[in-house]
Formats: C-alpha cells, sequence, structure tokens
C-alpha cells in the first residue's frame, strides 16, 4: 500500500517498499547503509548514489527495493521506532510482579537508553534525522511516536492512580522532559568512559522520581534504602535511592 507523496516521489512503508524481482537480501543491506549515511552525513546531505555505493550495488539497483530517497528515510524511522518500542514491550513484559515502582521506572528508562545506544543510526535518527525529515516523512511517523509516548503516558498514569506521584504534577511536562533528558545523551554520553548505561539510567530515573513522588516517600522507595536506614522526613536531605549507581 502506498501511503503518501511528496514532491512527486511516492513515500511508502513496510513490505510494499520492495519492487521488481530483486531478492529480499539486499533490503536490510540498503536500509542499513541509508541509516548510517543519514546520520553521519544527515538527510539532505545524503543521495541515492551515496546510499547504493555504501551498499556495494549500482545505483540503479537501489530502485529494486526503494522508490525514493524519502520512502528510504520513512523506513529507517519506522524501523528504529518499532525497535523502541519492542523495549518497552518486553521490558514490560518481563517485569517480575511486585516491583518497586521506582524501579520499574528505572527498567523503562534503561530500556529507553539501550535502544538508543544499541541500535545505531536506526533508533538515533528519531532524535537528530527526524527533525529535518520532509513533512509527508514526518507525517508518516508521528503515529508510531506517539502510540510510544502514550505507553510511557499510561506508565505515568498507573503511577498516579497508585498513590505514588504529587496531585499537582503536570504527567505530560514531566513525561516530555524525562524522553528529552534521555534523548540528549547522545549528544554528549561516551559509553567508552567510566560510567556506563547503567548509571546513567540510574541518575535519570533518581533525579526524575525524587521531583515527582508523593511526599511523605512512596511506600516502595525503601527498596534502594539500607535496611538500618530509617525514612527521613526533611527531602532536601533524604536521596537513598540509586545512590551506588548514580555518577
Amino acid at each position: 500500500m502506498r501511503v503518501g507523496t511528496t514532491a512527486g516521489a511516492t513515500v511508502g512503508t513496510g513490505a510494499d517498499l520492495v519492487v521488481g524481482d530483486e531478492p529480499q537480501r539486499g533490503r536490510p543491506r540498503v536500509l542499513e547503509q541509508a541509516a548510517w549515511l543519514f546520520q553521519r552525513q544527515g538527510y539532505r546531505e545524503t543521495t541515492l548514489r551515496d546510499i547504493a555505493a555504501a551498499s556495494g550495488m549500482k545505483a540503479g539497483s537501489i530502485y529494486y527495493h526503494f522508490d525514493s530517497k524519502e520512502q528510504l528515510l520513512a523506513a529507517v524511522l519506522e524501523t528504529g521506532i518499532e525497535r523502541i518500542t519492542a523495549e518497552f514491550v518486553e521490558t514490560a513484559r518481563t517485569m517480575p510482579p511486585g516491583t518497586p515502582a521506582q524501579e520499574r521506572l528505572h527498567r523503562h528508562v534503561l530500556a529507553h537508553l539501550e535502544a538508543l545506544f544499541e541500535h545505531g543510526p536506526f533508533t538515533t535518527s528519531h532524535v537528530t534525522v527526524f527533525k529535518s525529515a520532509p513533512d509527508a516523512v514526518k507525517a508518516l511517523g508521528v503515529p508510531s511516536r506517539d502510540a510510544y509516548e502514550l505507553l510511557w503516558a499510561d506508565l505515568l498514569d498507573r503511577f498516579a492512580a497508585e498513590g505514588l506521584l504529587r496531585p499537582d504534577v503536570d504527567l505530560a511536562l514531566q513525561r516530555i522532559l524525562l524522553l528529552s533528558a534521555a534523548n540528549a545523551t547522545l549528544d554528549w554520553f561516551d559509553r567508552t568512559g567510566p560510567r556506563s548505561v547503567e548509571d546513567l539510567a540510574a541518575a535519570l530515573t533518581e533525579q526524575f522520581w525524587s521531583g515527582i513522588a508523593a511526599e511523605p516517600a512512596a511506600p516502595d522507595s525503601s527498596a534502594h534504602r539500607p535496611a538500618q536506614q530509617q525514612p527521613v522526613r526533611n527531602p532536601s536531605v533524604e536521596d537513598p535511592r540509586g545512590t551506588a549507581t548514580t555518577p
């Protein structure tokens, strides 16, 4: 199914991107090379000829798989958001029953970061390339991006329903701030440095949770507190969560 057009070029996603009788094995290679080039050079600066050369094929051969550069970018973005979403869903599925709320949040933050750093240009494209995409391509990506944000909205809504969050918190704004902070780590975080992605997730979770948790502290906040330490009522000095791994 064709799902959109712009500047005379067809934009599409999914299996319909393959035309002709070229074996399917070439398509993943083209998609991966396009993702890397869009990430490194920018969408506008990358040509189909560049992508074909990086894929080890003649320029005309790329049309066995994609009708246009826009169609190719749409497929890169869709692949990325599918992988990010899959990480969230798998994290939720494998969450042990009774996991404390802050730990649940931490695991989802970690899954988001790992998706960004583990799946390379497919996932990072949503942070760096999406903003320069043609309007028709952006329009194609919005439903999937909104669906992912809805997963986060539902997670925070559950915390609020459990009475764990301050009632005056703007959850929509807080969600945007959290995801924006996580995405911004692509600009400065060095995986070869002294801190791990786990450390990064712990720091983001602690900072976020400390700002929205209900007072007195949620019942499960003691999960990260040493057994002999009693809750401290003064929030300005209480910081029991994540201290072992926070950078």
